[in-house]
């Protein structure tokens, strides 16, 4: 219905300068050879750019903000686990740009970090697409990000302990994506 800017969408500007950033280490990458190929590219730039989010962390607390309550300064325990961090604000793709097509795709353009580790995918006719395939590479790294994440948050505390605080949850978050990132 309205105009949608993708010049100010951080996702989007971010997908597509690590292009630029690919393309210039290594020329030609997107000529054809095998699905992979282009997949490879697609999935780098989307795992780029849903990571960079978290370096910004006002970003990363106001988006976490959604389970825990507007002015929340603690987190449930049940917010940091795997489950619930995959199905945050925080991983879906270009979120402004998907709820204009939702008609077509679903409210964010790409949720990568739902889908369930299964190798047969790779074989199916739905994933040879690139950016469809490239959600694979995304998906397991991904799962390695916010399984690493949940640990260390968990880990933080005492076996019992019912919340956290969103700061530190935030800043964890920050850390191991920045790690990855470089």
């Amino acid at each position: 219905g309205s105009p949608v800017f993708t010049c100010l969408s951080h996702d989007i500007i971010v997908h597509e300068t690590t292009h630029a950033l690919i393309d210039a280490l290594r020329p030609r990458f997107m000529d054809p050879s095998t699905p992979d190929q282009a997949a490879f590219h697609e999935g780098l730039a989307d795992v780029v750019a849903l990571l960079s989010v978290f370096s910004q962390p006002e970003v990363v607390t106001h988006l976490l903000r959604q389970a825990a309550g507007t002015n929340a300064v603690l987190i449930a325990r049940k917010d940091v686990l795997p489950e619930s961090l995959r199905a945050s604000a925080l991983f879906g793709l270009a979120d402004e740009m998907g709820r204009e097509l939702a008609s077509l795709r679903g409210s964010a353009l790409r949720r990568s970090a739902s889908i369930d580790p299964d190798p047969a995918l790779q074989d199916t006719h739905e994933f040879l697409e690139p950016h469809r395939r490239g959600e694979l590479f995304v998906a397991a790294v991904i799962r390695g990000f916010v399984e690493a994440w949940s640990a260390r948050i968990l880990a933080s505390g005492t076996p019992t302990q019912r919340q956290f605080p969103l700061a530190r949850v935030a800043e964890e978050g920050a850390s191991i994506a920045d790690a990855l990132v470089t």
